[in-house]
């Protein structure tokens, strides 16, 4: 599952997390809650970022166009206001 050569299994012994949720989450089938986040960025120090699989520099140049338009939004709710 990682560089770490561990198994879904194997963090599920550790982590507690259910195997089937893990599945889902890699597969992206549904999306990690929150405490699952925090147990595996505690267990394994790695970023939630990472997690999320928002470290790149693709999902980081996406983030910032949401971001800018969120801006623009913003901007245009308030002068409709």
């Amino acid at each position: 599952m990682d560089k770490r050569g561990l198994t879904q299994m194997d963090i599920q012994r550790q982590t507690g997390i259910a195997q089937r949720t893990l599945s889902n989450f890699v597969t992206s089938d549904t999306h990690p809650s929150f405490a699952t986040l925090v147990t595996l960025h505690a267990r394994y120090g790695v970023s939630v970022d990472w997690l999320l699989g928002l470290d790149g520099p693709k999902e980081t140049e996406r983030i910032d166009r949401l971001l800018t338009a969120e801006g623009k939004l913003e901007k245009i709710t308030k002068a409709m206001e």
